[in-house]
């Protein structure tokens, strides 16, 4: 969960908005994908796979339906998106998230003419 909160935290200093939200969803649909493979690993865990995937998927899937549409799990949008650009984070400007809400905040109010005040 840690690596999907710092990559989506880098995705604020995107140039294109435009890919922003794209690639935030693309890293959603890699943390699921990474979950799962650690819950089946789990020997006492992996019986219960799908309920424990249905949960994880609760926490936040009507928001990821609704934000990022195209760009789920069950298309190759992601693929055909590519992988994000290397960027380079000012040192100044560079935060240490815990939660996730607060990345993805900061990820809108970094969008022109988007404003959550």
């Amino acid at each position: 969960m840690r690596n999907f909160i710092q990559h989506t935290a880098t995705f604020q200093y995107l140039p294109d908005d435009a890919k922003k939200l794209p690639y935030t969803c693309c890293e959603y649909n890699a943390a699921l994908e990474c979950i799962e493979q650690m819950i089946e690993s789990i020997p006492c865990a992996a019986k219960d796979l799908q309920v424990t995937m249905d949960f994880v998927k609760g926490l936040f899937g009507n928001m990821a339906n609704f934000a990022c549409g195209e760009y789920s799990e069950s298309t190759t949008r992601c693929q055909e998106l590519g992988p994000p650009p290397k960027m380079q984070i000012p040192q100044k400007k560079s935060k240490k998230y815990e939660t996730v809400m607060f990345v993805l905040i900061d990820l809108l109010e970094s969008m022109k003419g988007f404003s959550l005040l």
